[in-house]
This record gives C-alpha cells, sequence and structure tokens, in this order.
C-alpha cells in the first residue's frame, strides 16, 4: 500500500484553532477560520488564550476581549484582529450574544492545508 509521508518539518507553521469555553457548543464552532498572518514565536503558542467575544446576529464578531494576564500586547491585538475575521454561524433575530472561547496552536501545513 501506499504511504504518504507526513511533511518534513520545514513545511509546518503553528496556526491557531478555536475551541469552545462558553455559551457555544463545538458543532456551533467555525469549521473554516481565516489564515493568521501573524508571527507565533514559542510564548504564544504556550500561551493558554482565552477570549470572551460578541457576536452580532450574522455571527460576525462586533468586539473581544482577552481573558489572559501578563502576554505580549502585540500577541493579543494580532489574536484580536484574527478573530474578527471569523464567522461564527448566524443567529437571525436573536440579540448580539456573548460567548468565551479559546485559542491553541496546532501545526498546520505550510500552504494551510492538511492540519497536523
Amino acid at each position: 500500500p501506499l504511504s504518504t509521508a507526513p511533511p518534513a518539518p520545514a513545511e509546518l507553521k503553528l496556526a491557531p484553532r478555536l475551541f469552545p469555553l462558553a455559551g457555544i457548543s463545538r458543532e456551533s464552532m467555525p469549521l473554516v477560520l481565516p489564515p493568521f498572518d501573524g508571527a507565533v514565536d514559542a510564548e504564544m503558542s504556550s500561551s493558554s488564550w482565552r477570549f470572551l467575544v460578541r457576536l452580532n446576529p450574522d455571527g460576525g464578531v462586533a468586539e473581544c476581549v482577552s481573558l489572559v494576564e501578563k502576554v505580549g500586547e502585540v500577541q493579543t491585538s494580532e489574536l484580536e484582529a484574527w478573530l474578527h475575521r471569523i464567522e461564527f454561524k448566524a443567529e437571525p433575530g436573536q440579540a448580539y450574544r456573548w460567548i468565551a472561547v479559546g485559542v491553541g496552536f496546532t501545526n498546520q501545513a505550510a500552504n494551510g492545508t492538511d492540519a497536523r
């Protein structure tokens, strides 16, 4: 049988992923995430990122607040900018709602496909 070799380490990059904390189920989380353009260093990837996110009825992010203390301001603003580009499931007829999400990092192929 043919086996596909995993990409070489140089072809992988760390990319953010979301996980639900409160106010949203795993099934309601977005399946597609925008690319993250910021640099991910060891401090950023090892931090425990938590955000309080206010969603509008269309599923867009109206605002988000970092719940993590003692992290770099640049890293926080880069993650907040990334969160603002995410589209969650629309809830027409419902007012703005608050959810809490966590952000972790995982290796992903440099071309953005085939997450590892």
